[in-house]
């Protein structure tokens, strides 16, 4: 009775290691990880400060963009006349991208954007913008929300205007 209790229970401990070392929760796969094919096109989301008393200051008005991971460096680009009260951000999980340029009508509306990882650390980010109707030189800010990016990576904003695209064709 001892030896059948005795197998019994070491039957349930290989049963247990194996279900154990079973991963069952889907992920997603490293980047760095072989057979990773290039470009993959990263999700994101616009972050906006409007409806809020905080506006952006101007970066470089330069097709310029930057990466942003803490409370502490986003208020380096946020000006307010009340108080900071900008959406919340958790940047353990997020990336805030910054891009600003100048357009030479406004308002300046995106139409189309994507953002690629070219390999492990380059990014592309390709924004396709509406100049607007109104011919005055003007500046524009987009935020957009991303899946963490760590500090060092080289992230190339690709910007082109519609009326570009429609005038080169």
């Amino acid at each position: 009775m001892k030896t059948q209790l005795l197998k019994f229970t070491a039957f349930l401990l290989v049963l247990a290691g194996v279900a154990a070392s079973c991963n069952t929760e889907p992920r997603e796969p490293d980047p760095g990880e072989p057979g990773i094919t290039y470009p993959i096109k990263i999700p994101f989301m616009e972050y906006s400060l409007e409806g809020t008393s905080c506006q952006w200051i101007e970066i470089n008005a330069n097709n310029t963009l930057v990466i942003i991971n803490s409370n502490e460096e986003l208020e380096k680009f946020i000006w307010s006349w009340k108080d900071m009260n900008y959406p919340a951000i958790d940047f353990s999980k997020y990336t805030l991208l910054l891009a600003d340029g100048v357009s030479t009508a406004q308002p300046v509306q995106i139409l189309d954007s994507d953002l690629l990882q070219e390999n492990p650390n380059k990014y592309t980010l390709k924004l396709t913008l509406f100049p607007g109707i109104f011919a005055a030189p003007s500046p524009w800010y987009f935020g957009f929300l991303a899946s963490k990016i760590v500090d060092n990576a080289t992230i190339v904003l690709d910007v082109e205007f519609f009326s570009e695209i429609f005038l080169n064709d």
